[in-house]
C-alpha cells in the first residue's frame, strides 16, 4: 500500500493517478519492484481519489458486499470481508447507514473497502495531511 500525505498542490492526486493509468505521465515512467509498470500490472492497482464514488443513498454494508460480489466475491466471503475491514476502519457501528449520512472522513474509509476489492495486491491513494491524523492507524 502507497499513501501520499501532503498539503493541497504537492502533487499527491497527480501521482496517484499516474501510477494505476488513470492518467498519462507527461515524463518518466511507473516502476514496481524495478521493472516498467505494464497494463497488466496497473490492472492490479487500485486507486482511491479525495472525491468518492459511492452510492449516497445505498447503506454501507449493502453496497461493500454488493461491490464485492462484482468482482468475484462470493456472497460468504463478500459478507466476512467487508465485516473485517469495515471493523478494521472503524465503520462497523455504521454498515446499515446510508453513505450520505457518514462524515467525509468516514465516506472516504469506505471508499477505501470498495476500492481494495477491484485489486487486493497493490493500492495508491492521497488523503489531504489534515485528515491523517483521524485515521485508526495514526
Amino acid at each position: 500500500m502507497f499513501g501520499f500525505v501532503g498539503s493541497n498542490g504537492a502533487g499527491r492526486t497527480t501521482t496517484t493517478r499516474i501510477a494505476p493509468g488513470v492518467l498519462a505521465a507527461e515524463a518518466g515512467e511507473v516502476r514496481r519492484d524495478g521493472s516498467p509498470v505494464t497494463l497488466k500490472t496497473r490492472s492490479r492497482i487500485g486507486h482511491m481519489p479525495e472525491e468518492r464514488g459511492l452510492y449516497p443513498r445505498m447503506r454501507v454494508g449493502e453496497q461493500l458486499e454488493y461491490l464485492a460480489r462484482l468482482h468475484g466475491l462470493s456472497r460468504t466471503d463478500a459478507a466476512r470481508t467487508t465485516r473485517e475491514w469495515t471493523g478494521r476502519l472503524g465503520v462497523d457501528g455504521r454498515v446499515g447507514d446510508e453513505v450520505q449520512r457518514l462524515s467525509l472522513g468516514d465516506q472516504q474509509r469506505v471508499q477505501f473497502v470498495a476500492g481494495w476489492y477491484t485489486t487486493r495486491r497493490s493500492w495508491c491513494w492521497t488523503i489531504p495531511s489534515r485528515v491523517w491524523t483521524r485515521w485508526p492507524w495514526t
